[in-house]
């Protein structure tokens, strides 16, 4: 069975406020195919000094602890 993804996904990389909304500093759209991982492997690899939320699909052991 062959799957297809259509569309496009939105990134964002933002810095925490306490008290207010996250402050957006980095938006990416990127086709819906393109694996969510890559993405952030790809983007955000070279911060340094950042704690990171997000959904297990973000989720690569050895690229995580090479970021902390």
């Amino acid at each position: 069975m062959s799957m297809f993804y259509y569309g496009l996904k939105i990134h964002v990389l933002c810095s925490r406020r306490i008290g207010k909304l996250p402050h957006p500093e980095q938006i990416l759209f990127t086709p819906a195919s393109v694996s969510d991982i890559s993405v952030s492997k790809q983007a955000w690899a070279e911060l340094e000094g950042r704690v990171y939320f997000g959904y297990k699909i973000y989720s690569d052991f050895y690229f995580n602890n090479g970021m902390m």
